[in-house]
């Protein structure tokens, strides 16, 4: 699945040395969520990126940034997408002349899953499970509902909200693309053992015969054939 970590609200110090570590150790994708910070505050941040991880890198305002600096995509907020215009702009004109720009969005019901057409390369869907960072967002879905919303979506759509190590078999299961961290990893006493636990959890679910846990041990996996060869 698609594993998406999601940045803190405010920058903190030490901040894009973890992130430059789970890129290290496998981060596919970092969704850089700061809505009071300034264009100049978020370029700051990238700059204390590895270059080379960029591409890796969506960002949630100052959408510019991320044509300028070629990285993987922009995120639009319910609050964007209200606005008819800039959500033409952001999602169409600039996916039409920006083809390898991701573009992304969120929700919180399971409605637009079914109607929504805009030709996202993914969404989040939250809370999956009762939020983590935000104490009392429970969730309101029921798993049938879920895979229902899924099934039918034409999106790839990924899990948000309470997500940590003991549910990603749970998030695959029900047919999500990926899932997106935020609080499990962020108020954890320590994120980079968090992030490697997911990482760990995750790889139980594929098709890997060999997996490496979060303490450096190797596993190898019985996989059973069916069928003729």
């Amino acid at each position: 699945m698609i594993k998406i970590v999601i940045t803190k609200p405010k920058f903190f110090q030490g901040e894009a040395t973890l992130v430059t570590k789970f890129f290290e150790s496998g981060l596919e994708v970092l969704h850089v969520r700061k809505p009071k910070a300034t264009a100049m505050e978020i370029k700051s941040f990238l700059m204390s990126i590895p270059q080379t991880y960029w591409n890796r890198i969506v960002l949630h305002s100052h959408h510019n940034l991320a044509i300028q600096y070629k990285l993987k995509g922009i995120h639009l907020t319910g609050a964007v997408r209200s606005k008819r215009i800039k959500k033409w702009y952001l999602s169409r004109y600039l996916k039409w002349k920006y083809p390898t720009l991701h573009v992304s969005t969120s929700f919180h019901s399971l409605a637009p899953l079914y109607q929504d057409r805009t030709g996202y390369d993914y969404i989040f869907i939250s809370p999956v499970f009762d939020s983590i960072s935000k104490g009392g967002y429970q969730s309101a879905f029921s798993e049938t509902g879920l895979k229902s919303a899924i099934a039918q979506c034409v999106h790839k759509v990924i899990a948000l909200g309470g997500v940590e190590p003991s549910k990603i078999g749970e998030i695959a299961r029900m047919g999500f693309a990926g899932f997106a961290v935020l609080g499990a990893i962020w108020d954890s006493e320590d994120p980079q053992s968090t992030f490697e636990q997911i990482k760990y959890a995750d790889a139980q679910d594929d098709n890997s015969t060999m997996l490496v846990d979060p303490e450096g041990i190797l596993h190898i996996k019985k996989v059973t054939y069916h069928g003729s060869k």
